[in-house]
């Protein structure tokens, strides 16, 4: 009887043990994505001799629980030069590499889900100089590395078993010299899992 007992305990527990593991997404994801960016700050040259940017980022992340996951990405982001007539240059340019946290909100095999993230890195940022149509000069970089941090929110879409569409909205926090540098990028992009 013990026996049996003891039969029937270990079976149930290696088959819990076996539809647990059914349910345990993959640890690992692959984000690629981009979209457009809205610069915030300075208010003097940034929003205002900027217009719209664009960027892409890629990222893998790390899933810790099913609804918390570590990210390490990798950002470009480019602002062309919105200036006068007979102005050349102003163009803003910023690569960026962190690491982020993203926590899921809901239910983790809902067809959709919201989350929210947040992270810091580095930011190598460069400006072109800006030139006039007068001036015969080589035109100068300002480069700058700094740390940055951003916070932000989306949702996540399933599209297929494996893939989910996301679409996120950030703030950005460049610590640039003299002023900071802000801005706001919006990513539609795929999650590979």
């Amino acid at each position: 009887m013990k026996r049996a007992i003891l039969i029937v305990l270990c079976t149930m527990l290696l088959s819990a043990g076996v539809s647990a593991q059914d349910m345990v997404p993959v640890p690992f994801s692959i984000y690629a994505g981009g979209g457009v960016s809205f610069p915030i700050e300075p208010d003097t040259l940034f929003t205002q001799q900027t217009s719209t940017g664009y960027h892409g980022l890629l990222g893998v992340g790390y899933k810790f629980m099913p609804l918390l996951e570590g990210v390490l990405k990798a950002e470009y982001n480019t602002f062309s030069g919105d200036l006068d007539a007979g102005l050349d240059g102003g163009d803003w340019s910023m690569i960026l590499v962190g690491i982020g946290v993203r926590g899921g909100l809901g239910v983790p095999t809902a067809s959709y889900r919201p989350f929210a993230f947040g992270g810091f890195g580095l930011a190598w940022t460069e400006r072109d100089e800006v030139l006039s149509a007068d001036t015969v000069a080589v035109p100068s970089f300002d480069r700058e590395t700094s740390v940055y941090f951003d916070v932000g929110g989306g949702l996540e879409f399933g599209l297929a078993p494996k893939v989910q569409l996301f679409l996120q909205g950030r703030y950005v926090y460049i610590s640039t010299d003299n002023e900071p540098t802000s801005f706001i990028p919006v990513t539609l992009g795929l999650k590979f899992f």
